[in-house]
């Protein structure tokens, strides 16, 4: 915001494509049998993720901005709250044509609602009520981590630009997973343990004429992930490689228009959940999973 001026609205959406193929390596039942039914298919499930940001400048010097998203992307379906966090900013230019900035955005707290159903195949008949486990609700707690980031950027000319980025996300906050039944049965319990992470990316921006830039970048994302014991099907995530390619034009001065594609190569995830401690009652998981995104984005701007 610092380096606009003017009022400005931006509509946008992510179309998000995971794929997540599970190869089954000797996972079992609760009672000890082998898990039967196949590798359960791609686990992965397309979704439309929308943005809004809209900026006001109320002077020469004094700009806000508001902004809708959903940062993390893609989760188990619950009925979510509105959680309200902060951006804070620093930009400065030590050369013409340089900039580096400083960027931080505060954790989100969430109280997550929705409903537990559970199946019982036939050969368990009788083991869900022992259990407890009876259809009822579920709450949850979750915080979302606070992230830092410092980044740059130098033209070297009207034509040619380069820009670097490094994100440092507080992952170790999820250190467990709690979901609260209302039918009073004990907590289903998954321990995350996950780690602090950092991605670095890389990009470049080429601007053949004043309406069009187009766009292409590398990025190293880390995952918060220890381990194959604390890996989950919820989550089968690994580290990844992103590389992204997007333009934009502007139309008119008022209306411009960016697009974007992205493909992550992900280090396939293995996953280890053996039937001890919280995993007792949920047998155990073992397999390696085949896993990639894509992601096209698109965002409409209007400058007024």
């Amino acid at each position: 915001m610092a380096l606009q001026s003017g009022n400005e609205l931006q509509l946008g959406a992510h179309y998000i494509i995971p794929k997540a193929d599970f190869k089954n390596q000797g996972s079992t039942t609760v009672l000890t049998t082998p898990l039967s039914g196949g590798n359960g298919g791609d686990g992965g499930k397309a979704a439309v993720v929308p943005n809004l940001f809209y900026m006001h400048s109320f002077s020469e010097k004094w700009t806000a901005g508001i902004g809708i998203t959903a940062p993390y992307g893609l989760t188990t379906e619950y009925d979510d709250d509105w959680g309200f966090g902060a951006n804070v900013g620093l930009i400065f230019e030590p050369l013409v044509g340089t900039r580096v900035g400083i960027h931080y955005r505060s954790k989100i707290d969430h109280t997550l609602e929705g409903d537990a159903n559970f199946y019982t195949p036939a050969a368990a008949a009788g083991f869900d009520q022992a259990a407890g486990l009876i259809n009822t609700t579920a709450t949850a707690e979750v915080s979302l981590p606070e992230t830092v980031s410092i980044s740059a950027y130098h033209a070297f000319n009207q034509h040619w630009a380069i820009l670097a980025d490094a994100t440092w996300t507080k992952w170790s906050r999820l250190e467990e997973l709690r979901i609260k039944f209302g039918s009073g049965a004990n907590d289903s319990v998954t321990t995350l343990d996950w780690d602090d992470t950092w991605r670095f990316s890389l990009g470049g921006i080429f601007k053949p004429t004043d309406p069009l830039e187009l766009r292409a970048g590398v990025a190293l994302d880390e995952s918060p992930i220890p381990n194959d014991e604390r890996r989950t099907p919820r989550i089968p995530g690994a580290d990844r490689i992103w590389l992204t390619l997007g333009g934009g034009y502007q139309f008119t001065q008022l209306i411009r228009l960016d697009l974007a594609y992205a493909h992550l190569l992900v280090d396939d995830p293995k996953i280890n959940k053996t039937a001890t401690s919280e995993d007792t009652l949920r047998g155990a998981l073992v397999g390696e999973y085949d896993a990639s995104v894509d992601i096209i984005s698109a965002s409409i701007s209007f400058q007024f």
